[in-house]
């Protein structure tokens, strides 16, 4: 697209920033993530990205001309992506959305529906998240999904009721 699409493109759909993250490969992913201009060079992302690392919805971030950034603060929410080829059917989306509801997750796809972006509140812990993805996840055949951005969940947590061997062996599923 080129450089005068784009831009009428972001005036359309209110302010996105392009952000970026380096692929093991060394390429850049390149995204349009939903955003709100704070002062100065600093953006707060309102969306999270489904295919850059580093960032979730409500992480305030320093934006290069390039695209890769500096996350000045962390918000309130991790983001999970997920990818499946062929695509996620309908009902693959809802249990995912359904599983995470009563955490306060909130899952997103576009329409071909070839990979989901969770954004969940970071309060409702990884081990809480872990398992609803996990226990999804073992029902859709193919799927591939990671953390876009988990720095901040606690990295050892016990929720009451849990014993500590429960709550350790649920946070190594997916470390």
């Amino acid at each position: 697209m080129d450089q005068d699409a784009m831009s009428a493109a972001i005036e359309d759909c209110g302010y996105h920033a392009a952000i970026a993250s380096e692929e093991p490969d060394g390429r850049l992913a390149r995204e349009l993530v939903p955003a709100r201009r704070l002062d100065g060079d600093l953006v707060e992302i309102t969306g999270s990205p489904a295919l850059v690392m580093g960032c979730a919805a409500g992480d305030v971030l320093r934006v290069e001309e390039s695209g890769r950034f500096e996350v000045v603060r962390r918000g309130p929410n991790v983001c999970v992506q997920a990818f499946r080829e062929p695509a996620f059917s309908g009902d693959d989306v809802e249990r995912l959305a359904e599983g995470l509801r009563d955490l306060g997750g909130v899952v997103e796809a576009p329409p071909h529906r070839r990979f989901l972006v969770a954004t969940v509140p970071s309060a409702a812990g990884r081990s809480s998240i872990d398992a609803r993805v996990h226990h999804w996840a073992a029902t859709v055949s193919g799927v591939y999904w990671q953390y876009a951005a988990a720095e901040h969940l606690p990295v050892k947590e016990e929720r009451p009721g849990a014993d500590a061997s429960e709550a350790s062996s649920q946070l190594d599923l997916f470390s």
